[in-house]
């Protein structure tokens, strides 16, 4: 009789592993893909601090990578890629919306990195639960957008 709880015990535990191992991961898992820094030197003074961040931020150190941005943009308020990669590094520390305060100007504004901004703003917000100011941010997306397939790839698995 024990050895029969303990071979249902054991069938049940093999059960649910191998329902954590093939059960699909959550959306933003499947959708949410770190950027590489490649970061354009615009002044010579910044170029090792630009160099460091950018190795910081690009080895997964986006701790020390979000120092650095820091320390860049206290001199440059101005330099949007270090702006975005900053977004970027807060939405990896788990602070989605320190993520928006630097990625949802960029967003909005005329800049080539927009696409890219709404994009991780969309997602910052799927990575709190929040699905509807997803759909609303990825139905910003431009239809000429890189992002435009993922984005829409993405709406599709929020509707059902």
């Amino acid at each position: 009789s024990g050895l029969r709880w303990l071979w249902i015990a054991g069938a049940v535990a093999a059960c649910a592993l191998l329902a954590l191992l093939f059960w699909p991961k959550d959306l933003y898992q499947q959708f949410y893909q770190t950027p590489i820094a490649a970061l354009t030197v615009r002044s010579e003074g910044q170029q090792q601090l630009l160099q460091r961040a950018e190795a910081a931020f690009n080895s997964g150190d986006f701790a020390r990578a979000t120092i650095l941005f820091d320390s860049i943009l206290t001199e440059r308020p101005d330099a949007l890629e270090v702006r975005f990669f900053q977004g970027i590094c807060q939405l990896e520390l788990g602070d989605p919306a320190g993520a928006r305060t630097f990625l949802t100007p960029l967003a909005e504004g005329p800049s080539v990195l927009a696409s890219d901004a709404q994009w991780f703003v969309a997602l910052s917000y799927l990575r709190e639960g929040d699905r509807e100011n997803c759909r609303s941010g990825l139905k910003k997306i431009p239809a000429d957008s890189p992002r435009f397939a993922k984005a829409s790839a993405l709406l599709s698995k929020l509707s059902n």
